[in-house]
Protein backbone atom coordinates (compact mmCIF):
# COMPACT_ATOMS: atom_id res chain seq x y z
CA UNK A 1 0.00 0.00 0.00
CA UNK A 2 1.59 3.24 -0.78
CA UNK A 3 1.51 5.60 1.98
CA UNK A 4 -0.89 8.52 2.16
CA UNK A 5 2.27 11.20 2.77
CA UNK A 6 3.55 10.11 -0.91
CA UNK A 7 4.24 12.52 -3.00
CA UNK A 8 4.78 12.91 -6.57
CA UNK A 9 7.41 14.93 -8.71
CA UNK A 10 4.90 17.93 -8.47
CA UNK A 11 4.78 17.71 -4.97
CA UNK A 12 1.18 16.38 -4.62
CA UNK A 13 0.67 13.59 -1.85
CA UNK A 14 -1.50 11.07 -2.80
CA UNK A 15 -4.72 12.19 -1.10
CA UNK A 16 -4.46 15.17 -3.38
CA UNK A 17 -3.72 13.79 -6.06
CA UNK A 18 -6.75 11.17 -6.42
CA UNK A 19 -8.81 14.29 -5.54
CA UNK A 20 -7.24 16.38 -8.40
CA UNK A 21 -8.03 13.88 -10.37
CA UNK A 22 -11.74 13.29 -9.41
CA UNK A 23 -12.07 17.26 -9.80
CA UNK A 24 -11.01 17.24 -13.48
CA UNK A 25 -13.40 14.42 -14.54
CA UNK A 26 -16.08 16.27 -12.85
CA UNK A 27 -15.18 19.16 -14.59
CA UNK A 28 -14.93 16.88 -17.87
CA UNK A 29 -18.53 15.93 -17.14
CA UNK A 30 -19.92 19.15 -16.25
CA UNK A 31 -18.38 20.36 -19.71
CA UNK A 32 -19.99 17.59 -21.63
CA UNK A 33 -23.44 19.15 -20.04
CA UNK A 34 -23.35 22.30 -21.45
CA UNK A 35 -21.80 21.31 -24.63
CA UNK A 36 -25.01 18.85 -25.49
CA UNK A 37 -28.02 20.78 -26.90
CA UNK A 38 -29.86 23.65 -24.99
CA UNK A 39 -27.20 23.15 -22.35
CA UNK A 40 -26.35 26.57 -22.12
CA UNK A 41 -29.46 26.44 -20.15
CA UNK A 42 -27.33 24.26 -17.53
CA UNK A 43 -24.47 26.36 -16.67
CA UNK A 44 -23.89 26.49 -13.40
CA UNK A 45 -26.26 23.62 -12.30
CA UNK A 46 -25.00 21.00 -9.67
CA UNK A 47 -25.96 17.15 -9.63
CA UNK A 48 -28.36 17.19 -6.86
CA UNK A 49 -29.19 13.17 -7.19
CA UNK A 50 -26.95 10.27 -8.63
CA UNK A 51 -28.06 6.17 -8.99
CA UNK A 52 -26.12 3.57 -9.64
CA UNK A 53 -27.37 0.71 -11.01
CA UNK A 54 -25.61 -2.61 -10.93
CA UNK A 55 -25.56 -6.29 -13.40
CA UNK A 56 -28.54 -6.30 -15.43
CA UNK A 57 -30.05 -2.80 -14.22
CA UNK A 58 -29.31 -1.46 -17.82
CA UNK A 59 -33.28 -0.25 -18.63
CA UNK A 60 -33.19 2.32 -21.76
CA UNK A 61 -37.17 3.09 -20.71
CA UNK A 62 -37.67 6.32 -20.93
CA UNK A 63 -38.74 8.17 -17.63
CA UNK A 64 -41.27 9.68 -17.13
CA UNK A 65 -41.05 13.34 -16.03
CA UNK A 66 -37.32 13.22 -17.03
CA UNK A 67 -34.93 14.58 -20.02
CA UNK A 68 -32.19 13.13 -21.06
CA UNK A 69 -29.44 15.80 -21.71
CA UNK A 70 -26.17 13.23 -22.62
CA UNK A 71 -24.51 10.14 -22.62
CA UNK A 72 -21.09 10.06 -21.54
CA UNK A 73 -19.18 6.76 -21.39
CA UNK A 74 -16.76 5.85 -18.26
CA UNK A 75 -13.88 6.39 -20.66
CA UNK A 76 -14.42 9.41 -21.11
CA UNK A 77 -13.77 10.57 -17.68
CA UNK A 78 -12.14 8.30 -16.08
CA UNK A 79 -8.16 9.01 -15.86
CA UNK A 80 -7.34 5.00 -16.05
CA UNK A 81 -7.65 2.39 -18.15
CA UNK A 82 -11.06 -0.27 -17.26
CA UNK A 83 -10.55 -4.30 -18.58
CA UNK A 84 -13.02 -5.16 -20.80
CA UNK A 85 -16.46 -5.46 -19.82
CA UNK A 86 -17.02 -9.74 -20.48
CA UNK A 87 -20.95 -10.40 -19.31
CA UNK A 88 -23.73 -8.40 -20.67
CA UNK A 89 -24.83 -6.63 -17.48
CA UNK A 90 -22.78 -3.63 -16.90
CA UNK A 91 -22.72 -0.41 -20.49
CA UNK A 92 -20.50 1.64 -18.20
CA UNK A 93 -22.49 5.03 -19.05
CA UNK A 94 -23.29 7.53 -17.20
CA UNK A 95 -26.61 9.10 -18.64
CA UNK A 96 -27.06 12.81 -17.24
CA UNK A 97 -31.32 13.46 -16.63
CA UNK A 98 -33.23 16.87 -15.84
CA UNK A 99 -35.90 16.48 -13.56
CA UNK A 100 -38.33 18.63 -15.21
CA UNK A 101 -40.80 19.64 -12.46
CA UNK A 102 -37.62 21.24 -10.49
CA UNK A 103 -34.97 21.80 -13.33
CA UNK A 104 -32.25 19.53 -11.33
CA UNK A 105 -29.88 17.36 -12.63
CA UNK A 106 -29.74 13.68 -11.84
CA UNK A 107 -26.66 11.12 -13.10
CA UNK A 108 -27.67 7.84 -14.03
CA UNK A 109 -24.94 5.30 -14.09
CA UNK A 110 -25.23 2.18 -16.05
CA UNK A 111 -22.27 0.06 -14.62
CA UNK A 112 -19.88 0.54 -12.22
CA UNK A 113 -16.43 0.06 -11.38
CA UNK A 114 -15.77 -3.12 -9.42
CA UNK A 115 -12.84 -3.83 -7.24
CA UNK A 116 -12.21 -6.95 -9.28
CA UNK A 117 -12.02 -4.72 -12.18
CA UNK A 118 -9.05 -3.05 -10.89
CA UNK A 119 -8.01 -4.55 -7.48
CA UNK A 120 -7.82 -0.94 -6.16
CA UNK A 121 -10.60 0.50 -4.05
CA UNK A 122 -9.32 3.94 -4.84
CA UNK A 123 -10.44 3.36 -8.29
CA UNK A 124 -13.64 1.19 -7.53
CA UNK A 125 -15.13 4.10 -5.83
CA UNK A 126 -13.29 6.55 -7.85
CA UNK A 127 -16.68 7.90 -9.35
CA UNK A 128 -18.19 8.60 -5.81
CA UNK A 129 -15.44 10.72 -5.46
CA UNK A 130 -16.53 12.89 -9.08
CA UNK A 131 -19.86 12.80 -7.46
CA UNK A 132 -19.11 15.39 -4.71
CA UNK A 133 -17.16 17.41 -6.66
CA UNK A 134 -20.17 17.70 -8.90
CA UNK A 135 -22.06 18.45 -5.89
CA UNK A 136 -24.36 15.02 -5.48
CA UNK A 137 -25.75 15.10 -2.31
CA UNK A 138 -28.71 11.82 -2.93
CA UNK A 139 -26.72 8.27 -3.99
CA UNK A 140 -28.79 5.44 -4.51
CA UNK A 141 -27.06 2.23 -4.85
CA UNK A 142 -28.35 -0.53 -6.53
CA UNK A 143 -26.72 -3.66 -6.89
CA UNK A 144 -27.62 -7.65 -7.69
CA UNK A 145 -27.03 -9.97 -4.45
CA UNK A 146 -27.46 -13.57 -3.63
CA UNK A 147 -30.39 -14.18 -0.66
CA UNK A 148 -29.43 -15.56 2.95
CA UNK A 149 -32.57 -15.79 4.02
CA UNK A 150 -35.80 -18.32 2.83
CA UNK A 151 -38.30 -15.37 2.85
CA UNK A 152 -36.45 -13.67 0.34
CA UNK A 153 -37.32 -14.31 -3.12
CA UNK A 154 -35.81 -13.85 -6.36
CA UNK A 155 -36.64 -10.04 -7.33
CA UNK A 156 -37.24 -8.69 -4.01
CA UNK A 157 -35.77 -5.52 -2.85
CA UNK A 158 -33.66 -5.21 0.67
CA UNK A 159 -33.47 -1.68 1.49
CA UNK A 160 -30.16 -1.49 3.25
CA UNK A 161 -29.69 -0.74 7.15
CA UNK A 162 -26.03 -1.79 7.36
CA UNK A 163 -23.28 -3.39 5.71
CA UNK A 164 -20.34 -5.53 6.02
CA UNK A 165 -16.48 -6.15 4.34
CA UNK A 166 -15.10 -9.91 4.45
CA UNK A 167 -11.57 -9.78 4.88
CA UNK A 168 -11.21 -10.47 0.95
CA UNK A 169 -12.36 -6.87 0.19
CA UNK A 170 -10.21 -4.15 1.97
CA UNK A 171 -11.56 -0.67 3.34
CA UNK A 172 -12.00 1.77 0.85
CA UNK A 173 -10.01 4.02 2.74
CA UNK A 174 -6.97 2.22 3.63
CA UNK A 175 -3.75 3.98 2.43
CA UNK A 176 -5.30 7.12 1.93
CA UNK A 177 -6.79 8.61 5.22
CA UNK A 178 -4.78 7.13 7.76
CA UNK A 179 -4.66 9.79 10.17
CA UNK A 180 -8.78 9.59 11.14
CA UNK A 181 -11.36 6.86 11.92
CA UNK A 182 -14.90 6.83 11.49
CA UNK A 183 -18.18 5.26 12.69
CA UNK A 184 -20.11 3.65 9.58
CA UNK A 185 -23.03 2.90 12.08
CA UNK A 186 -25.36 5.13 9.71
CA UNK A 187 -23.64 4.84 6.33
CA UNK A 188 -27.02 4.30 4.99
CA UNK A 189 -29.75 7.40 5.65
CA UNK A 190 -32.44 5.83 7.92
CA UNK A 191 -34.94 8.92 6.89
CA UNK A 192 -34.45 8.15 3.22
CA UNK A 193 -34.75 4.26 3.23
CA UNK A 194 -38.12 4.78 5.35
CA UNK A 195 -38.95 7.00 2.15
CA UNK A 196 -38.16 4.06 -0.13
CA UNK A 197 -40.40 1.41 1.72
CA UNK A 198 -42.96 3.57 1.92
CA UNK A 199 -42.69 3.86 -1.92
CA UNK A 200 -42.12 0.39 -2.44
CA UNK A 201 -45.25 -0.57 -0.30
CA UNK A 202 -47.39 1.94 -2.09
CA UNK A 203 -45.96 0.27 -5.49
CA UNK A 204 -46.73 -3.32 -3.89
CA UNK A 205 -43.17 -4.31 -4.37
CA UNK A 206 -42.24 -6.74 -2.31
CA UNK A 207 -39.04 -5.39 -0.29
CA UNK A 208 -37.54 -5.84 3.34
CA UNK A 209 -35.24 -4.07 5.36
CA UNK A 210 -31.88 -6.12 5.81
CA UNK A 211 -27.82 -6.19 5.93
CA UNK A 212 -25.27 -6.56 3.06
CA UNK A 213 -22.19 -8.54 3.11
CA UNK A 214 -20.03 -8.25 0.25
CA UNK A 215 -16.94 -9.73 -1.04
CA UNK A 216 -14.34 -9.31 -3.64
CA UNK A 217 -15.21 -11.52 -6.16
CA UNK A 218 -15.36 -12.26 -9.03
CA UNK A 219 -16.79 -16.00 -8.14
CA UNK A 220 -19.68 -16.49 -6.41
CA UNK A 221 -19.61 -17.74 -2.62
CA UNK A 222 -18.66 -21.29 -2.01
CA UNK A 223 -20.65 -23.80 -0.50
CA UNK A 224 -18.64 -23.20 2.95
CA UNK A 225 -19.39 -19.15 2.31
CA UNK A 226 -22.74 -19.82 1.89
CA UNK A 227 -23.39 -21.69 4.80
CA UNK A 228 -21.89 -19.24 6.95
CA UNK A 229 -24.16 -16.33 5.44
CA UNK A 230 -27.33 -18.44 6.29
CA UNK A 231 -26.27 -19.27 9.82
CA UNK A 232 -25.58 -15.59 10.28
CA UNK A 233 -29.08 -14.49 11.68
CA UNK A 234 -27.83 -11.00 10.27
CA UNK A 235 -27.08 -11.24 6.94
CA UNK A 236 -30.18 -11.19 4.63
CA UNK A 237 -27.81 -10.71 1.46
CA UNK A 238 -24.55 -11.54 0.03
CA UNK A 239 -22.97 -8.93 -3.06
CA UNK A 240 -19.84 -7.53 -4.39
CA UNK A 241 -20.09 -3.90 -4.59
CA UNK A 242 -22.72 -1.36 -2.76
CA UNK A 243 -21.62 -0.92 0.76
CA UNK A 244 -18.25 0.11 -0.24
CA UNK A 245 -19.27 2.94 -2.33
CA UNK A 246 -21.69 4.17 0.20
CA UNK A 247 -18.80 4.67 2.43
CA UNK A 248 -16.71 6.86 0.60
CA UNK A 249 -19.81 8.58 0.13
CA UNK A 250 -21.22 9.39 3.62
CA UNK A 251 -17.27 10.34 4.80
CA UNK A 252 -16.94 13.79 5.05
CA UNK A 253 -12.83 14.83 3.03
CA UNK A 254 -12.33 18.16 4.27
CA UNK A 255 -10.59 17.16 7.15
CA UNK A 256 -8.61 14.79 5.67
CA UNK A 257 -7.68 15.79 2.12
CA UNK A 258 -5.55 18.80 0.94
CA UNK A 259 -8.39 19.40 -1.46
CA UNK A 260 -11.76 18.60 -0.84
CA UNK A 261 -15.04 19.07 -1.16
CA UNK A 262 -17.44 19.89 1.22
CA UNK A 263 -20.26 17.93 1.41
CA UNK A 264 -20.99 14.09 2.26
CA UNK A 265 -23.87 12.38 0.65
CA UNK A 266 -27.35 10.77 1.97
CA UNK A 267 -27.32 7.47 0.79
CA UNK A 268 -29.97 4.90 -0.12
CA UNK A 269 -28.71 1.43 -0.58
CA UNK A 270 -30.76 -1.13 -2.18
CA UNK A 271 -30.20 -5.18 -3.02
CA UNK A 272 -32.44 -7.00 -5.38
CA UNK A 273 -32.29 -10.67 -5.15
CA UNK A 274 -31.16 -12.70 -8.18
CA UNK A 275 -30.82 -15.92 -6.25
CA UNK A 276 -31.49 -17.16 -2.86
CA UNK A 277 -28.43 -19.35 -1.07
CA UNK A 278 -30.54 -21.46 0.83
CA UNK A 279 -32.02 -23.41 -2.08
CA UNK A 280 -28.10 -24.78 -2.78
CA UNK A 281 -28.88 -24.22 -6.54
CA UNK A 282 -26.03 -23.58 -8.76
CA UNK A 283 -25.58 -19.83 -10.03
CA UNK A 284 -24.49 -18.08 -13.81
CA UNK A 285 -24.00 -14.73 -14.70
CA UNK A 286 -26.36 -14.96 -17.42
CA UNK A 287 -29.34 -15.88 -14.91
CA UNK A 288 -28.00 -12.86 -12.68
CA UNK A 289 -28.48 -10.76 -15.22
CA UNK A 290 -31.63 -12.02 -16.93
CA UNK A 291 -33.74 -12.03 -13.28
CA UNK A 292 -32.47 -8.15 -13.04
CA UNK A 293 -33.88 -7.43 -16.78
CA UNK A 294 -37.12 -8.65 -15.71
CA UNK A 295 -37.13 -6.38 -12.55
CA UNK A 296 -35.72 -2.83 -14.29
CA UNK A 297 -39.65 -1.84 -14.67
CA UNK A 298 -39.69 -2.46 -11.24
CA UNK A 299 -36.08 -0.62 -10.76
CA UNK A 300 -37.30 2.62 -12.64
CA UNK A 301 -40.99 3.38 -10.96
CA UNK A 302 -39.25 2.94 -7.67
CA UNK A 303 -36.07 5.00 -8.13
CA UNK A 304 -38.01 7.47 -10.46
CA UNK A 305 -40.73 8.05 -7.01
CA UNK A 306 -38.25 8.40 -4.79
CA UNK A 307 -36.37 11.32 -6.89
CA UNK A 308 -39.85 12.79 -7.22
CA UNK A 309 -40.44 12.82 -3.14
CA UNK A 310 -36.54 14.08 -2.49
CA UNK A 311 -35.86 16.67 -5.04
CA UNK A 312 -37.50 19.68 -4.14
CA UNK A 313 -37.67 22.65 -6.36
Amino acid sequence: MVSSLWKDENGFTLRSLINKRAYDAAELISARIILSEGGEKLIGKKISAAIIRGSGMQSDASREGFEKICTISFDQFLPFVLPPVFDGGHRRELVILLHKHTGKLVAEFYGRIHYYDVLDQIKATFIIRVLKHLGCQILIILNAAGGCKKKLKIGDFVVLNHGDLTPSMPDPHLGIHPIRFFDPASTYNYELSGVMMTILDKLEIQAHYGALVIQAGTSYESPIERQKLIDNPLVSAAGMSNYNEAMVAVFDTRNNLDIGPPDVMRVIGVSVISNNHTLDQPITDDEVVEVMKATNPKIDLATAALLNEVLQP
